[in-house]
């Protein structure tokens, strides 16, 4: 199964430090077939750059993206926004996806592609440059359109006014959604479907929530669609919203 691979692979990278191209190669012949193609070149390919001290954070950081914990919140995530689509996107044959914090666009883009039908484009906003060639890699091999933008969420897209749902699962890295569309305009149909935790203690974390409540509250949303809590692993909880501002 490819989520327990992911899990393998993030405890070698993450947990014991293994050096990540001798793991690559040892592992070949049990991992190679059971993750998907793009993503196992991927990994070879920051692997070979991660002598380098700042080329090896990348990996880890593609890897961070890939944990169980993520795997789980955006399995949770797609399951959820699955239903509402169908109740509120019933008419339409094209669903288009904006990430907020997208990271490498990936699991979450495969996801929605797999689990909800009416997937069409995603647009991925992350600021950090090395997110943009994954992406794109993987948006060209698995023929998926959209587009990466190398930005701060609170700038605009051309595609704003085209997209049905924005997703954000990294609420507590970035101000509250209220004051971002106090900059950036939407569709007045455009679902919002948000994520947030109680971890506090990270530096990164500058906008972490108590309670789902909390989170309903601070990012503006009108319209309720969903609203959630999931025990995490690790003793915090995420928080989850969906929903129309």
């Amino acid at each position: 199964m490819e989520y327990e691979t992911w899990d393998i692979l993030w405890k070698a990278f993450k947990e014991y430090n293994f050096d990540p191209l001798n793991f690559l190669k040892v592992t070949e012949p049990l991992l190679k077939h059971k993750i998907d193609p793009f993503l196992w070149e991927t990994l070879w390919d920051l692997a070979f750059r991660s002598h380098d001290l700042k080329e090896k954070e990348n990996i880890i950081h593609f890897l961070d993206s890939m944990s169980p914990n993520q795997f789980k919140s955006k399995e949770w995530l797609t399951d959820a926004l699955q239903i509402a689509i169908e109740e509120h996107f019933e008419n339409f044959s094209e669903i288009n996806y904006q990430l907020f914090g997208g990271w490498f666009g990936f699991p979450l883009s495969k996801m929605l592609k797999d689990k909800i039908e009416k997937t069409h484009s995603v647009y991925n906003i992350d600021k950090d440059p090395n997110t943009e060639k994954i992406f794109n890699r993987f948006k060209f091999l698995h023929n998926m359109d959209g587009m990466h933008f190398c930005q701060d969420v609170i700038e605009s897209t051309p595609y704003d006014n085209e997209t049905h749902v924005v997703i954000n699962t990294s609420s507590e890295h970035m101000p509250d959604l209220s004051e971002i569309l106090k900059v950036r305009k939407f569709m007045p149909k455009t679902i919002f479907a948000l994520q947030s935790n109680n971890m506090f203690h990270i530096d990164d974390h500058i906008n972490c929530v108590n309670s789902v409540n909390e989170l309903v509250e601070k990012s503006g949303i009108k319209t309720l669609i969903y609203k959630g809590s999931l025990d995490m692993p690790n003793g915090y909880k995420r928080f989850m919203v969906i929903g129309k501002c």
